[in-house]
């Protein structure tokens, strides 16, 4: 009898452990879908917070353009309603008060306001050292706030975008070569030279992936966090050396500015597949933190990518 008991007992407790670990809470104004596709239309919004019994999950990459926003569908049971596609990811709202709803990315809100504190330590550093105050540490400051600086953009704009990124162009091609390499062929075929690809390896050799899906999140926060950073320093004592601190830092401040604020496009003149027959203009704006070119722009300037345009620098 003990032993039964025992059984009963643990069955008790064990079965409503296993209903919690097989569902999942979905956020208000999530849209729900009849297949895991973002370009197809939802067909229910859940307009409150659920929790609901889930199955599996896919990983669906949506792209537009040069952007791309990683969504996780999740297979959910709706009771009295059946089974549908949740992407939590996705969010039916309105951006701001006099907008009709619309659905559009989930904001990353503990993201952006970790972003937004960065700023405001990258700010912070910079004041104290115009004041020449904390003479002990004055000389590492500016490096401080061009850091915090960067991370801080990085996160403001990942977080405010609901986490779009730019989509993946030359690095692909990069990482094959560099992953060729370390496998011991050589005999191709490669679209481009081993220059860059060389500085793929130690991280590919750090992170064991097999796979550029598998690689491209880490160096993306390596390109922009380290590598962004580690250059805008070295500009900013190359220009302390040619005049004096002051005009370094007012440097960094405008390439800062202009790299937020200075927004470019591309016309096509012709036929889109000829390169040559593009006009750009320029023009000052904030980026929009969407699907939109001017946050593709941004992400370009501060090497939220893996392509080599940041090691070129």
């Amino acid at each position: 009898m003990g032993f039964l008991k025992f059984i009963l007992l643990f069955l008790i407790t064990a079965l409503p452990l296993a209903a919690q670990s097989n569902t999942i809470t979905i956020p208000a104004n999530t849209p729900l879908y009849k297949s895991p596709d973002p370009k197809t239309s939802p067909v229910i919004i859940l307009f409150e917070n659920k929790e609901l019994q889930v199955g599996e999950t896919k990983k669906v990459p949506f792209t537009s353009g040069a952007l791309l926003l990683p969504l996780k569908f999740h297979q959910v049971l709706l009771p009295g309603a059946g089974i549908f596609w949740a992407a939590p990811g996705l969010e039916y709202s309105k951006e701001s008060p006099k907008d009709t709803p619309t659905l559009h990315p989930r904001k990353n809100l503990p993201l952006r306001n970790r972003g937004l504190g960065l700023l405001f330590l990258a700010t912070l550093c910079t004041i104290i050292y115009f004041t020449g105050k904390w003479q002990k540490i004055r000389h590492l400051l500016p490096y401080a706030g061009i850091f915090l600086f960067c991370v801080g953009i990085y996160s403001f704009a990942l977080g405010q975008s609901g986490n779009i990124i730019q989509g993946q162009a030359d690095d692909p091609d990069y990482f094959q070569v560099a992953r060729d390499i370390l496998d011991g062929k050589f005999s191709g075929p490669w679209r481009y030279t081993i220059g860059f690809p060389l500085l793929y390896i130690p991280f590919i050799l750090l992170t064991g992936a097999k796979t550029f899906e598998g690689f491209y999140p880490f160096f993306l926060v390596v390109n922009c966090c380290i590598f962004t950073p580690a250059c805008l320093c070295f500009a900013w004592a190359f220009f302390r050396k040619l005049t004096n601190s002051k005009i370094a830092s007012a440097t960094i401040i405008v390439w800062a500015l202009l790299a937020f604020f200075w927004q470019f496009r591309y016309i096509a003149l012709g036929d889109p597949e000829d390169y040559g027959n593009f006009l750009i203009t320029s023009y000052a704006a904030p980026p929009l933190f969407s699907i939109d070119f001017t946050l593709y722009s941004l992400y370009t300037w501060f090497g939220v990518n893996c392509v080599s345009d940041t090691a070129a620098a």
